[in-house]
């Protein structure tokens, strides 16, 4: 079941809500500072994305990818594509081009000197 959000901050608040949730019935402490550290990070995102506000930047787009690539190790950019897939399927622009560019950071990274290289 889809919801309609007023706008993109709304919907990130709301994520940030349930992750604080689920953070308070985390069985270990490691558990419940991953998912605190997450809602954060969806926090971080609403305020980026209130009217008005700047768009989310490149240093935030790259840490959310280096995240992501440590959640995803076998291939986060085609985790993070199927991700802007979706969005896109759903007719969600926002998301799929927050997911674009952590797709393209997670490449980018991936050229780097010193960062480990995957055999895909």
């Amino acid at each position: 079941m889809s919801r309609d959000y007023f706008n993109q901050a709304e919907y990130y608040r709301e994520q940030a809500l349930r992750v604080r949730k689920r953070a308070e019935l985390a069985q270990s402490r490691d558990a419940r500072e991953s998912l605190l550290d997450l809602a954060s990070r969806w926090e971080t995102l609403a305020s980026s994305a209130e009217p008005g506000a700047p768009g989310i930047d490149d240093r935030q787009i790259r840490r959310e990818a280096e995240m992501f690539a440590r959640r995803f190790p076998e291939n986060p950019a085609a985790e993070a594509a199927r991700f802007a897939s979706r969005a896109q399927a759903e007719g969600n622009q926002a998301d799929f081009d927050l997911w674009s560019r952590i797709a393209k950071a997670i490449l980018e990274m991936d050229g780097r000197p010193g960062r480990k290289q995957r055999l895909h």
